[in-house]
């Protein structure tokens, strides 16, 4: 399941893509504009198409989100992290934006330089390709949620 195959109902019924996604691709927090330097707050993460694919979905019009349960006592859940910007090795993550909202009033972005952030990407096949192994963790242990489980080696070749 990815964000592409939520958005085109893919099951009858699901759960929010906290929930339902088991990939996703962890990236590090390398720039962070909090102080009027860019139109909105921003942060870059030193992931792009390289390591997510350049898949657009056609329920929104970002390039992944980035995971809230980290950020849940910082972010509310009305309000989503999401790749705004995405280049070759590096992302830009904004809020995600209503119509007619003004950028001015974003509140900043809870993230700080070194940080490692969780995202899921649009689409699931084209992002796991490009990886050689999978770091399978278990969600349902609590505490210990992001501890690695597993290593599963992808299948190479035809």
């Amino acid at each position: 399941m990815d964000l592409q195959q939520l958005a085109t109902r893919a099951r009858e019924s699901y759960e929010g893509y906290e929930d339902e996604i088991a990939l996703s691709v962890i990236a590090e927090v390398v720039s962070v504009y909090n102080d009027s330097e860019r139109e909105q707050p921003e942060v870059v993460i030193a992931v792009g198409t390289l390591g997510l694919g350049r898949e657009p979905c056609h329920n929104y019009r970002d390039w992944g989100v980035v995971s809230s349960r980290r950020l849940s006592s910082l972010v509310s859940s009305k309000r989503r992290l999401v790749l705004d910007r995405i280049s070759q090795e590096h992302s830009n993550l904004a809020w995600e934006v209503a119509d007619g909202e003004d950028n001015k009033s974003l509140p900043p972005i809870p993230l700080e330089i070194g940080q490692s952030v969780f995202i899921y990407p649009n689409h699931a096949c084209v992002t796991g390709a490009m990886y050689r192994s999978y770091f399978v963790v278990d969600s349902t242990l609590k505490g210990r949620e992001n501890r690695i489980q597993a290593v599963w080696d992808r299948a190479i070749g035809w």
